[in-house]
């Protein structure tokens, strides 16, 4: 941030590489017409499709690097591999914060942008490639460090948590298992067009039954009857 020059600093993590027009999408958001107040902007990262089955499980599973949306372009939060940020309202922030050397630094960020009453955006084809962890034991050391962050972020914005720890998230957590359909591309809550009705509201059971996919909600609504028979 210190050493730019320009009016965007843009940032990427080192286990990914950018589309090739990457940047082209990420300047014109902050050239669009409703531009303004738009602190940031951030597009999705993907597991390369060259990494294996491994990489792809690792995707699909819960903590991963995954935006927060309110809408098709407004975010609540953007990963930190893939966003850009107006120099001038990162200044006038602070910047990132030191005391997230791990994780965590890029949803203190965005919400210290909101809260100053910023924006901030997202635009689905600023595309990043993002490698993830090669394996189990890699991914659990990786997930304790998000906890040891998420402990952090927590202290620092408590009333951004509920009594159990968990983020109050305004927003819908977006990640690969939820906006993959096949070789269709849909808009909206969810990114999935056949359940907009369901998921229009605050549903917290909706939300639940949706990130556990539809076959585990199934088995447990099944076999609850037996838990009162075989305790």
């Amino acid at each position: 941030m210190k050493a730019s020059m320009g009016e965007i600093v843009a940032y990427i993590d080192d286990d990914a590489y950018p589309d090739p027009h990457w940047l082209t999408y990420m300047a014109a958001s902050f050239l669009s017409r409703g531009s303004v107040g738009l602190a940031a902007v951030g597009g999705p990262n993907i597991p390369p499709p060259d990494d294996g089955p491994i990489a792809d499980c690792v995707a699909r599973a819960p903590g991963g690097p995954a935006h927060v949306l309110l809408s098709d372009r407004v975010a609540e939060h953007i990963p930190g591999c893939n966003m850009a940020i107006r120099k001038s309202c990162l200044e006038a922030i602070g910047g990132f914060d030191s005391r997230f050397p791990v994780a965590g630094d890029d949803v203190d960020l965005c919400w210290r942008l909101q809260k100053r009453g910023w924006t901030v955006g997202f635009n689905p084809a600023a595309l990043v490639w993002h490698h993830r962890r090669p394996g189990a034991r890699a991914y659990l050391r990786q997930q304790r460090g998000y906890g040891r962050a998420e402990a952090l972020v927590a202290a620092r914005h408590p009333h951004r948590f509920n009594r159990l720890g968990t983020a109050r998230w305004r927003g819908r957590i977006y990640a690969a298992a939820t906006t993959r359909r096949g070789t269709r591309a849909y808009h909206g809550i969810y990114g999935s067009a056949a359940y907009q009705s369901v998921y229009g509201g605050p549903s917290l059971g909706a939300d639940i039954a949706h990130q556990l996919s539809p076959p585990v909600v199934a088995t447990a609504v099944a076999a609850a009857p037996f838990a009162a028979v075989w305790p």
